[in-house]
């Protein structure tokens, strides 16, 4: 099983998908560890950090507290080498595209509505929290002053192009973070239409089958039902399903915006439509599923 985390997409599931692996941490270890830790950056406390570094400091630390962490998870992958023979989720958390159908078929992801996660995407950068809402031509083009003195990215069809195994920012083929820098000056119609051009209706095609191949497919909208019928394909600790904690209560800022006229991504579109029929032929499933077993 391989974590796909689609950026502003729930981070927090990573630790429903982490703790599916653990049978002997308890749930305080690894929450506090995960979700709680001070930011480096700021001295600040935020929801999840940048792991894996985080998370392998997580491991050594249940290496002194609970005899081993191929004990205490034995179906974890570390940097893709099992912990042990029954080791089956690896522990990869950012943002890293599906790059095969094999790959596919073992992943597992929250996917979001196309205007949310631009809008929370945009949110992000430093600045653009002021309480006003982004433009079209923001959200198809995201401009951060912040890192590395400016970087340029392509804000629509981020989950369609990592499942075709590009960067979610990623802008026309090979177009890097450095190049992209120069446009920071330009026209941001201009840009946009310089860098991304819209994914061709074949790709698209194939953002929608790879959905089709993943092991399990939730909703942000729907997450707590999402994050229970996880735990029904897994082997979630009944903590995980506590309304009390992290896991299975959304932290995110409320969106007060409404899409600006003209703004359009249709590849993310069909990505989250594929998205929410898998997830809705799951539910099917475990309806049928339950009804014959009350029958026998």
């Amino acid at each position: 099983m391989q974590y796909v985390h689609f950026p502003k997409s729930g981070s927090t599931f990573a630790l429903a998908v982490w703790a599916s692996s653990c049978d002997l941490v308890p749930p305080t270890h690894l929450l506090d560890y995960l979700s709680v830790r001070p930011s480096a950056q700021a001295g600040r406390t935020t929801g999840m950090q940048h792991t894996p570094q985080v998370f392998r400091g997580w491991l050594r630390s249940v290496d002194d507290a609970h005899g081993g962490a191929a004990r205490a998870c034995p179906r974890l992958r570390q940097d893709g080498r099992p912990l042990n023979k029954a080791a089956e989720i690896d522990m990869q958390y950012h943002h890293h595209g599906v790059r095969s159908d094999a790959a596919a078929s073992t992943a597992v992801a929250m996917f979001r509505a196309p205007f949310d996660r631009a809008l929370s995407h945009w949110r992000y950068v430093p600045g653009n929290r002021r309480g006003r809402c982004p433009t079209r031509d923001e959200l198809y083009l995201l401009r951060d002053a912040s890192i590395h003195g400016g970087i340029v990215g392509c804000l629509a069809g981020c989950q369609c192009k990592m499942l075709l195994g590009r960067n979610c920012l990623a802008c026309r083929n090979r177009t890097t973070h450095k190049q992209n820098a120069k446009l920071m000056r330009t026209d941001l119609r201009a840009a946009g239409a310089a860098l991304q051009p819209p994914l061709s209706d074949a790709e698209i095609t194939e953002c929608v089958r790879r959905v089709s191949l993943f092991r399990f497919a939730g909703l942000t909208d729907r997450w707590n039902d999402s994050i229970a019928r996880f735990c029904e394909q897994t082997t979630c600790p009944p903590w995980v399903l506590d309304p009390a904690r992290r896991v299975t209560r959304r932290n995110g800022a409320t969106q007060t915006c409404n899409p600006p006229a003209g703004w359009l991504d249709a590849a993310d579109t069909a990505v989250y439509d594929a998205a929410r029929a898998h997830f809705e032929r799951s539910l099917r499933g475990r309806r049928r599923a339950a009804v014959g077993t009350s029958s026998d």
